[in-house]
């Protein structure tokens, strides 16, 4: 994009007996929304927590801006699952077409409807 900045993702790592990339914000700006950049971005993180080590990546599903449905949404087609609350978890393997691959360890997510 030639300089411009289209987003940033905040993240932490969690050391432990398994490291954990903990992505603590993750934005796309509206103007550049729509337009591929989430996934690119996400990639970018990914490979970022395989270089440190992380063999998972987690986050908390939250936003002024979207519904938790359509980003709950968004996260799983890139492979994440849902976990207990509004977390959401997914391994740093890739397979197909630079997807993550889903995580099936997480513990699955209490069914109940998200607000709007």
């Amino acid at each position: 994009m030639n300089g411009t900045e289209i987003g940033y993702v905040l993240y932490n790592v969690y050391v432990s007996k398994s490291s954990t990339l903990y992505i603590g914000q993750f934005m796309v700006y509206p103007l550049h929304r729509r337009k591929g950049y989430f996934k690119i971005m996400l990639e970018e993180t990914r490979k970022i927590a395989k270089s440190l080590g992380c063999p998972t990546m987690t986050l908390s599903v939250g936003s002024i801006d979207e519904t938790e449905d359509f980003l709950f949404n968004l996260y799983k087609r890139y492979g994440f699952s849902e976990l207990k609350g509004n977390w959401m978890q997914a391994t740093t393997r890739v397979i197909n077409d630079n997807t993550l691959e889903k995580d099936t360890k997480g513990t699955p997510r209490e069914d109940s409807p998200r607000k709007p």
